[in-house]
């Protein structure tokens, strides 16, 4: 008889304990400071620049700039610029779009390609940092002069 009664009391305890760690990690999850929200990615075409970005540009220093050939895996000929961007301002840089005017032996524009060097996907830059980077190209014109392209910023997300 003592065992039938110990039974249910077993069984309640039982269900006690289970819910009891339930309720403890639900507190848990629900108190867990929250995840720092994720920029979404910049924009596929950037605005204008506006004033603040127009008065940021000179923050903004390209530098180690050198172009290569090589075939890619078609045999057919990419053209590279390599080359590091340098965030001398304040604030961080989400996004940096660029015009690349490709010229000919007398200085006329034969190319005028459109370029992230920090690429849709990258992290913002910080002040004062650097990065290197890689833009390619697949159709250059064989009047090229050979030497790097003109540079121009013509989009930035900044911070």
């Amino acid at each position: 008889m003592a065992e039938a009664r110990q039974l249910p009391v077993a069984a309640i305890a039982a269900t006690a304990t289970v819910a009891g760690l339930f309720l403890l990690a639900g507190i848990l999850y629900l108190g867990r400071p929250g995840k720092q929200a994720i920029a979404p990615p910049p924009p596929e075409r950037l605005p204008p620049l506006g004033a603040a970005e127009q008065a940021y540009l000179p923050h903004l220093h390209f530098s180690q700039l050198k172009m290569s050939r090589a075939a890619n895996f078609l045999g057919q000929e990419v053209t590279y610029l390599d080359g590091e961007v340098t965030n001398a301002g304040s604030r961080r840089a989400r996004a940096i779009e660029i015009v690349l005017d490709f010229k000919d032996l007398v200085g006329q524009t034969v190319l005028r390609e459109t370029a992230r060097p920090l690429g849709r996907r990258a992290s913002p830059l910080p002040p004062g940092a650097s990065r290197e980077f890689r833009l390619s190209f697949e159709h250059v014109p064989m009047m090229w002069d050979q030497a790097v392209p003109e540079i121009r910023v013509t989009g930035l997300l900044l911070d």
